[in-house]
């Protein structure tokens, strides 16, 4: 059950990829379709994208360790008591159809448990995590479908991605002295680089609101883990501050990861998410 909790900071560190990306601009187009010509690399200007995000997931685990199965249904409240320190960004570059994206995320939590044991001995378990989780990549605008013959009709851009998932985790757990053991002391560090490819359906529904949905699959056995897959809708907003273009965006987000080693451990994080971004 234990090892249950090392999973506790990996579940709220698996804030990743495409997370907070929001449509660029539709192309000025009445066409119904329209491909998008890599050419465009050499005469568009350079866009780029800052954007700050939160999540408020539940995180429910399951555990099996020689065809023992556990679970542990972590709850938002329970993530949050743990957290010290949490730290979560994206930024984007954009030139032509071409992009790449980076999205870092750090995690430090301590969690303190007392149990009682056989004969009513009494022990003080401590653990301590930091977190670093980064998914980074790179994307290509297929092009745009127009919604309507009108000029302003809503538009949607397909646009392909693929990178990696990176997760470092430094692991520290104490237990104290009791009646019938002694003490433990426990270092561990669990991390992989494992590869992800996804699709991202980028919606300007008006001049203001925009829509994403999109997802993608990894893993492949890669660095221990047997697969990774990820489902996101987002609603946004755009408006100027401070004579920038920026938006607003809340959603909702469900990810999963199969990691195969010292046990098999599967992980399901899902909750409502929400942010605010700067476009340049």
């Amino acid at each position: 059950m234990k090892l249950a909790k090392f999973t506790v900071p990996f579940l709220a560190a698996l804030m990743s990829v495409g997370t907070t990306a929001t449509p660029c601009a539709a192309q000025e187009t009445t066409a119904l379709w329209t491909w998008s010509s890599p050419s465009a690399i050499e005469t568009e200007p350079w866009r780029f994208s800052v954007n700050g995000y939160g999540w408020l997931p539940s995180a429910p685990v399951t555990i099996k360790i020689k065809d023992k199965v556990v679970g542990a249904p972590e709850k938002f409240s329970k993530i949050l008591d743990d957290l010290e320190f949490a730290a979560m960004a994206e930024g984007e570059v954009h030139k032509g159809p071409f992009g790449a994206f980076v999205s870092p995320m750090f995690y430090k939590g301590k969690d303190k448990e007392n149990f009682t044991g056989p004969l009513g001995a009494s022990r003080n378990v401590t653990l301590e995590e930091t977190v670093w989780f980064i998914d980074y990549g790179v994307s290509y605008d297929l092009g745009v479908l127009r919604l309507g013959k009108k000029p302003d009709s809503p538009t949607v851009t397909l646009q392909p991605y693929g990178g990696g998932r990176f997760l470092h985790d430094d692991i520290k757990l104490n237990i104290s002295p009791g009646a019938i053991g002694p003490g433990v002391s426990f270092r561990d560090t669990l991390s992989f680089n494992t590869p992800i490819i996804g699709f991202n359906t980028l919606w300007n529904l008006t001049d203001r609101w925009i829509l994403r949905i999109g997802g993608d699959y990894g893993g492949f056995d890669v660095d221990d883990v047997k697969e990774t897959y990820q489902f996101v809708g987002l609603v946004g907003y755009r408006f100027e501050l401070w004579g920038k273009s920026a938006k607003v965006f809340a959603g909702y987000r469900y990810v999963h990861v199969e990691y195969e080693k010292t046990a098999d451990i599967k992980v399901t994080i899902k909750g409502p998410l929400f942010g605010m971004g700067f476009d340049f």
